[in-house]
This record gives C-alpha cells, sequence and structure tokens, in this order.
C-alpha cells in the first residue's frame, strides 16, 4: 500500500498503518479479534485533527473495514470506502480442505491425552514437522505463538451479518482472477451492502 499512498500523496493525506504484529510493529500480548484492530483504527481516527477520514484497504484490512463500517455512528467518522481483494466473507470448501483439517485432527488425537506438560512439547514438535505444514495454509505455518492464535481468531470470522449494517459508499475493486479473495466473495459484498459498487479488473 505504501507505493499508492506516496502517488496519492500529493493530493490525499495519506495515513499507511503497520498494524500490531505486521511489518516493524510489535506483537501483541495477547491474541486479537478483528474487533481489536478495528478498536484501534476507530481510536486512531478519533484522535486526529480531520472530523473524518477515507478508507482504502486490502486484504485483512477489508476484515477491519467491514467491522468498522458496520458500527453504530461510523458515518460521522468514516466517509467513503475502497475494498480491494478484501477478506471476510465465509470461502467456499472443497473436498481437499476437509481431508487436510481431518488429516490434522488424526495426527493431533495421540499427542492430546499426554500430561499438559508433555502435551505442548509434543504439539510444538509436531507443528514443525513438514507433514504438519503441509496441511496448514502457508500464511499459518509461517507464524507462531500469539499471532498464530491471531490469525485462527481473525480468519474464522466471517462477517456477512455485518453487511446490510454498512451504510457507506463503497468500491469493491477485484481482480477477476484473485485467487487469495475470489470474485464470488466479493459478490457476496455487493450483495450484502447497500451502497456498494464492483469494479472487476
Amino acid at each position: 500500500m505504501m507505493p499508492l499512498a506516496k502517488e496519492l500523496s500529493d493530493i490525499r493525506d495519506c495515513y499507511v498503518f503497520d498494524l500490531p504484529g505486521f511489518g516493524n510493529s510489535s506483537i501483541p500480548h495477547e491474541p486479537w479479534s478483528v474487533d481489536d484492530y478495528a478498536d484501534l483504527i476507530q481510536e486512531f481516527i478519533a484522535n486526529q485533527e480531520f472530523d473524518s477520514a477515507d478508507l482504502l484497504v486490502h486484504s485483512f484490512g477489508g476484515r477491519i473495514a467491514l467491522k468498522l463500517c458496520a458500527r453504530p455512528n461510523a458515518k460521522q467518522h468514516i466517509n467513503k470506502v475502497l475494498i480491494t481483494g478484501g477478506a471476510g466473507m465465509k470461502p467456499k470448501r472443497g473436498w481437499k480442505y476437509y481431508l487436510r483439517k481431518y488429516a490434522a485432527k488424526l495426527l493431533k488425537a495421540p499427542f492430546l491425552i499426554l500430561p499438559s506438560f508433555l502435551r505442548e512439547k509434543a504439539l510444538s514438535w509436531l507443528r514443525k514437522t513438514s507433514v504438519w505444514k503441509a496441511l496448514g495454509s502457508s500464511d499459518y505455518s509461517k507464524l507462531e505463538g500469539v499471532m498464530r492464535e491471531t490469525f485462527v481468531k481473525t480468519v474464522t470470522e466471517y462477517l456477512e451479518p455485518c453487511l446490510p449494517d454498512i451504510p457507506h459508499e463503497v468500491l469493491l475493486l477485484w481482480g477477476e482472477n484473485d485467487e487469495a479473495a475470489p470474485l464470488y466473495q466479493a459478490k457476496r459484498m455487493e450483495e450484502g451492502i447497500e451502497y456498494a459498487e464492483l469494479v472487476v479488473i
């Protein structure tokens, strides 16, 4: 987002966030939810000299924007919203997903009967094996500790219930062949948000 912010800086004041656990920001002391990240952005906007802001978000930022905009009185602080390749909708799951999911459960099962002090060491060892890493998402396998728990907490919260509560004008800018956030998810957002418009590139 930084290159885009630099391009826009001639005509707008731009703020690009390194959220807790991302970029150069420190890792939070406990797992964060989408609401925790939304609280942070809301507090930032409230503490600035300007009264309101437009949001331009991508990927995980889409989750935060949906949460923020669905809150009561959000229209007072947030004007227009542009979401590109945003996350937050429940994905369609194929048989490969469920195969990996239940294979992981089977691998974990023997370790769960161990005493707690041994269980954590054993599970830590399991998570480092190539078999376990092959079963998880690439994002998940790169994380550990609090950020791994944060990842699970945020990606398993689906935000379809927020959509009808969003009163903002929302532009959805999507790649036709986006694999991380497929186009059907953008269409779901467009259907759920009253003043949303989808542009596919």
